[in-house]
C-alpha cells in the first residue's frame, strides 16, 4: 500500500487562540506536518486567519518557494484579502470562521490535490461578485472547444504541466491556449479569468 504523501502546512493568524487550536488540530494528523515558520519554510498550504484588516495576515510577505503554496482562508469577508488571492494561480480555499475542524482538514486535502474548496457562499462572491450592479461584458466571449477545456482545468486548479498531461498536449500549447483565454476575457490571472467564466456561464459552480 502506497504511503500518503506529507502535506506540509503553516499558518499565518491574528488571533493567538485559533491558530493554538488549529496548529494542536494539525499535529494530529499523520500526513500533516505542521510548518512552525511559514514566511520562511516551505509549505504546501498557507491558512491564513484573523480579522480583516490587520496586517500579519494580509500583508505579511510569503515565501517565495517554488512552488509558491496555496492558499487556506478562514474569515467571513474575502474583501481584505482580495489582493492576495488574485494573485494566486492555482487552487484557493476559502471557509467560514465557524468552520468545523472536519471542514479545515477537508478542505487542506483538496487543497493539496489541486482543488478550489470552501464555503459556497464566499466560492460566489469569490468568483461572480456581490456588488449590484456589477459592470457585465457587452459580449460573451467566444472560446474554442480546446480553450473551454483548458478553462474547465484551470477551475479544477490544474498546473499547465498538468493539463498538458490530461490532454495529450504540450505544456507549450498549454501556455499558448491559457494566454489567447485571459485575453479574450479580459483577464490578467487564473482567478480572474474563472470568476468572469463563471459569471457569462462558461464555467458552474
Amino acid at each position: 500500500m502506497a504511503e500518503r504523501r506529507m502535506i506540509h502546512v503553516g499558518i499565518l493568524c491574528d488571533n493567538t487562540m485559533v491558530q493554538a487550536g488549529l496548529r494542536a488540530l494539525l499535529q494530529k494528523e499523520t500526513d500533516i506536518e505542521f510548518v512552525e515558520h511559514p514566511d520562511q519554510d516551505y509549505c504546501d498550504v498557507l491558512v491564513l486567519c484573523g480579522p480583516p484588516g490587520l496586517r500579519s495576515s494580509v500583508d505579511l510577505e510569503l515565501p517565495l518557494s517554488e512552488p509558491a503554496p496555496v492558499l487556506l482562508i478562514i474569515a467571513e469577508e474575502i474583501d481584505p484579502y482580495r489582493s492576495r488571492i488574485d494573485s494566486v494561480s492555482g487552487a484557493i480555499g476559502l471557509l467560514n470562521e465557524d468552520a468545523s475542524e472536519e471542514e479545515v482538514l477537508a478542505a487542506i486535502h483538496a487543497l493539496a490535490a489541486g482543488l478550489v474548496t470552501g464555503t459556497p457562499q464566499l466560492i460566489q462572491k469569490l468568483f461572480v461578485g456581490d456588488q449590484e450592479g456589477e459592470k457585465t461584458a457587452t459580449a460573451t466571449p467566444e472560446l474554442t472547444p480546446r480553450e473551454t477545456e483548458v478553462l474547465r482545468f484551470l477551475s479544477l486548479g490544474l498546473a499547465n504541466k498538468e493539463i498538458a498531461f490530461q490532454l495529450k498536449i504540450s505544456e507549450h500549447t498549454v501556455k499558448f491556449h491559457v494566454s489567447s483565454i485571459f485575453t479574450k476575457l479580459g483577464a490578467t490571472n487564473r482567478v480572474e479569468a474563472l470568476r468572469v467564466g463563471i459569471r457569462i456561464g462558461l464555467l458552474d459552480l
